[in-house]
């Protein structure tokens, strides 16, 4: 599995009260990196909380922003048809041995959102991460927010959102 054109992914979480907010920023992984530029290159990747600190609002807003952002984007066909299946590939790569169905996946010409259906709430934020910080292509950073439902047994729907630097 150590793909150098795949990319690592490092998180970040974010308790809100009632929802679990969740950053998940791309970063270039190659043997060349994971050696001795190890510590140099932690400090030249971008950190996912100055970009929570610079976004006001609650987690839910920015993922509100992020969603209302992908909705408004226009759609490159060519860019997008690959990228769904690459990000559906990739998704039942992660989830083969998880609790969850991917329903959908949709790209337009920065943004991917997958939708995704756990057995129940406890399931989703006990196996989230994964989906976070597995291999995904397209190599975008990734948002997901599980806010707590009315009844935790039920099926529990949920968005990750991917936002592309192409």
């Amino acid at each position: 599995m150590n793909n150098p054109k795949r990319a690592a992914m490092a998180s970040t979480v974010v308790l809100v009260v009632g929802a679990l907010w969740l950053i998940a920023s791309p970063r270039q992984s190659s043997n060349e990196t994971q050696t001795a530029n190890d510590s140099r290159a932690a400090s030249l990747r971008p950190d996912p909380m100055q970009e929570r600190e610079a976004a006001p609002g609650t987690a839910a807003d920015r993922f509100a922003q992020k969603l209302k952002a992908f909705n408004e984007e226009g759609r490159d066909d060519e860019w997008a048809e690959t990228a769904e299946g690459a990000l559906r590939s990739s998704l039942q790569d992660i989830t083969k041995q998880l609790p969850l169905a991917i329903e959908t996946t949709t790209c337009k010409a920065t943004y991917c959102i997958a939708n995704l259906r756990w057995r129940t709430y406890q399931e989703a934020t006990s196996t989230y991460q994964r989906i976070l910080t597995g291999t995904m292509e397209p190599n975008c950073r990734k948002s997901i927010i599980l806010p707590e439902p009315a009844d935790e047994n039920a099926p529990y729907p949920a968005q990750i959102i991917l936002h592309c630097t192409r």
